[in-house]
């Protein structure tokens, strides 16, 4: 049986390219001809992983196989080259073999003249692999004798292995890439991995079949193996996988101190002022404009231009149609988790700041705003709010968060408190957060809201037809216990309650209350609270089969001036009347009724009056 261990060496979602490879092998062995082969791809996408397999493959073939690789800022002639030549247990060429030529300009040619000697000699014994990593960081004599010693020795068995990361790198390493495939160079593209390729490499690593929580956090990675690799191997590293009956199962999605790690190393091999942006970076939106950063940073755009351009050929920013972001979602949380969370706060804060000053809406930095504004920003307060009604509309639930998060941010002596706490108030409702909304109504309504003020917004909640009538029930009982309430206010409530018995089949609970509501509602000459009282009895003589009488009353609420008042109502009396009509066999009236109605709401896009 396979264990965990030795799977761990499988190259998993790469087997084009290995099968490429093999057959070049082969062919350069079996045909004595040389080849290039550039093996393309961003950072952490298996390029070394793959020369890793290519070098395996070769030995198994006999070859002769060296190995080099640059390294960013490693100012040594020729190093990589010299490394795979003459490095390692089994070189291609003997250590000894080289005279000792100065590695300079001025002697490159006879040091190319020797080298070029000496691999023709060792091609004629057995063919050569040489792999070199990271070309993108070689200098130029590496890139110089490349060209030179694979054009020269294009007629002998060497295959030359370059990894490297497409465009990046000086001008002339990308001419020599662009030299190498235009001479007939094979090239290999290393993209992300498939999901079937990251779910196998998940059970590799676990020895259980991913669930659907793992294979979520494990597409964090976007398909790059080194990210995938380090998630999953931090992971196991702090016990967060559980194995049961075959199923890997994380405990919680956090990113492991492995990658935060990993991430810091990456940031210490950057300057300064690369570090900083990308640090400043990971506070903007997922994607952001190159103007954004430079106001984050306060600088000329032309001042951030050389640690962009940094950024961007380490592969931790991309170009994403005109605007930046980082290559993956997880080096964009690392990076976050590289700083303190009390600096990540600060800097998330003066983000929001720069985002709505280059036109982000509201509702976009909310999120991002209510974790990061501290108590007393009375701007933040300011555009949570406004953010909680814009998205309430849509998503009260979302709304109601925001509203709660502003709340917690200002003093009880805040301006805008009432008005905060009775919109918020109403999006609980509106979320169906029912117990939730009548606790904060406790809690915060009172006192902040004088008790008319408190009664409005009960009165809201009885209207809101969406609700369950028992909780519309409960607001206006609750109102009707509030002193110095006006009549008005009183009146209406009154009338509200007797409504939403009817609409809760508490008939005699409604029949209780009519009496005393018709003398509350005639005392208050209230207008509004006359109207609703006049639908709800309709609605009741019709439930009580006095089909006649019920579209009387519907007809005189018709009339009422104050059904342009309350539009609910006013739908609610028109299909009621229509449906009314139809009973008592008045078919004709009954149409022109609904045609009525569904004109009137398809005005004021009121979708649901029409709805069958």
């Amino acid at each position: 049986m396979e264990t965990t261990v030795s799977r761990r060496h499988v190259l998993r979602g790469r087997d084009a390219p290995l099968t490429e490879l093999s057959l070049m092998l082969d062919r350069v062995r079996s045909g004595g001809a040389g080849t290039v082969i550039l093996v393309e791809g961003a950072a952490g996408m298996g390029k070394s992983r793959l020369l890793e397999e290519a070098a395996r493959m070769a030995r198994r073939m006999d070859f002769a196989v060296g190995r080099g690789g640059a390294e960013p800022g490693d100012g040594v002639e020729l190093a990589p080259l010299m490394d795979a030549l003459f490095e390692g247990d089994l070189p291609p060429l003997e250590p000894g073999a080289l005279s000792e030529l100065p590695a300079v300009p001025e002697q490159r040619y006879w040091l190319l003249q020797e080298l070029q000697a000496l691999l023709e000699r060792a091609a004629f014994d057995r063919p050569i692999l040489l792999a070199l990593d990271d070309f993108q960081w070689a200098d130029a004599g590496t890139a110089t004798a490349l060209r030179a010693l694979s054009s020269r020795l294009s007629g002998l068995p060497i295959a030359w292995v370059i990894a490297l990361r497409p465009p990046q790198g000086s001008s002339r390493i990308s001419s020599t890439a662009r030299y190498l495939h235009r001479a007939g160079a094979e090239r290999i593209v290393l993209g992300p991995l498939d999901q079937a390729a990251v779910v196998q490499i998940g059970r590799d690593l676990t020895g259980g079949a991913p669930n659907d929580s793992l294979v979520a956090l494990m597409g964090c990675a976007q398909g790059s193996p080194f990210l995938l690799t380090e998630l999953l191997t931090g992971l196991l590293e702090e016990e967060r996988v559980r194995v049961e009956d075959g199923e890997a199962r994380v405990r919680d999605s956090r990113l492991p101190a492995r990658v935060h790690a990993s991430m810091r190393e990456r940031l210490g091999g950057l300057s300064d002022a690369a570090r900083e942006s990308a640090v400043v970076a990971a506070s903007l939106a997922r994607t952001f404009s190159f103007g954004e950063l430079a106001a984050m940073l306060e600088r000329t755009p032309s001042a951030v231009l050389a640690p962009v351009e940094e950024l961007i050929d380490g592969s931790i920013l991309v170009d994403r149609d005109g605007n930046l972001g980082f290559r993956h979602d997880i080096t964009r949380d690392a990076v976050r988790g590289s700083v303190p969370s009390s600096v990540r706060r600060a800097l998330d804060r003066q983000a929001v700041d720069v985002l709505l000053e280059n036109g982000a809406q509201p509702a976009e930095v909310a999120a991002q705003l209510a974790e990061s504004a501290v108590p007393g920003d009375e701007a933040a307060v300011a555009t949570l709010s406004n953010a909680a009604r814009i998205l309430g509309a849509n998503d009260p639930s979302a709304g109601a968060d925001l509203g709660r998060r502003a709340l917690e941010l200002v003093p009880a002596t805040f301006p805008g408190r009432a008005e905060l706490v009775a919109d918020t108030a109403l999006l609980l409702h509106a979320a169906g957060r029912g117990q939730e909304g009548r606790a904060f109504i406790e809690t915060h309504l009172r006192s902040a809201l004088p008790p008319e003020g408190e009664a409005r917004v009960l009165l809201t909640i009885a209207g809101m037809f969406a609700l369950s009538p028992d909780v519309r029930i409960d607001a206006d009982r609750r109102a009707l216990t509030l002193e110095g309430v006006s009549h008005t206010a009183r009146a209406r409530h009154h009338a509200a309650l007797f409504h939403n018995f009817l609409v809760a089949g508490r008939f005699d609970e409604g029949r209780e209350v009519l009496e005393v509501t018709r003398k509350v509602v005639r005392a208050s000459h209230d207008g509004v609270a006359a109207f609703s009282l006049v639908v709800a009895e309709a609605a009741l003589e019709y439930i009580d089969g006095n089909f006649i009488r019920a579209v009387e009353l519907m007809q005189q609420a018709r009339r009422s001036p104050a059904a342009a008042d309350d539009p609910a109502r006013g739908r609610l009396s028109q299909l009621m009347l229509s449906e009314a009509l139809m009973v008592a066999d008045r078919f004709e009236e009954s149409v022109a009724v609904a045609n009525e109605g569904i004109a009137d709401a398809e005005r004021h896009r009121q979708a649901w009056a029409h709805e069958p």
